[in-house]
């Protein structure tokens, strides 16, 4: 049989404001939750709130660049795996 590839990798984990916490514990998505405590409009394009928290030191997108990047590791070595 034929074995898929499969790459694997995780971000990083960070606290939450209790505020924000509490609200995704009662079921609203985490982006809209940020709006609602920080007042803001569509947050999760403007950095999110790893951006929010850190202020701008880490944006959502440079959040998950590094675990797509490790992700791809089996694929850009394939003689290793």
């Amino acid at each position: 049989g034929t074995s898929a590839k499969v790459g694997a990798a995780k971000t990083a984990t960070f606290g939450l404001p209790e505020q924000i916490a509490a609200l995704v514990r009662s079921g609203v998505e985490l982006g809209l939750a940020d709006d609602q405590v920080f007042g803001r409009v569509n947050s999760k394009h403007q950095g999110g709130t790893v951006g929010q928290l850190t202020h701008g030191l880490v944006t959502r997108t440079e959040y998950y660049r590094h675990a797509m990047v490790q992700a791809l590791i089996p694929f850009t070595n394939p003689d290793l795996f």
